[in-house]
């Protein structure tokens, strides 16, 4: 890796949008998939990414085999990732919304992956006993 690109991979380590953002950018370029989905394998970090640059995600997304009839390894990797359990993780409105770009882009499988996500982390926020009620008509 050359030193500049290296410095500033190391200056960006957050996970806020920007960060983010510079990491794909210079592991894209330096074409090392397995950085780029450690950059990604966090899921706030990625929610940020699409949210504020949804085009570099959607390279990303396409650099790593997405928009295929099946998952790649790197694809595989990144849910692996995500399934991760981390406990700052939680849901928010924000999966919605990326469940829905991933299929609005055509990148189906990862989408079902992403959305399957999102289901374990609303049973996780919720308590047992809402859940337990939920359709009942009293």
């Amino acid at each position: 890796m050359s030193p500049s690109r290296r410095a500033l991979v190391a200056r960006f380590n957050q996970r806020d949008a920007f960060s983010v953002a510079e990491r794909t950018y210079q592991w894209m370029a330096l074409e090392n998939y397995e950085q780029l989905v450690e950059t990604l394998g966090h899921v706030d970090a990625f929610c940020a990414l699409q949210q504020s640059y949804p085009e570099l995600a959607s390279q990303a997304m396409l650099a790593l085999g997405a928009g295929r009839s099946s998952l790649s390894l790197l694809l595989h990797a990144l849910v692996e990732n995500w399934n991760v359990w981390r406990p700052e993780v939680v849901f928010t409105p924000t999966m919605n919304a990326v469940s829905a770009w991933f299929l609005q882009r055509g990148f189906w499988q990862i989408g079902v992956r992403w959305s399957e996500l999102a289901a374990v982390l609303v049973r996780k926020a919720t308590p047992v006993n809402v859940i337990n009620t939920m359709g009942d008509d009293q």
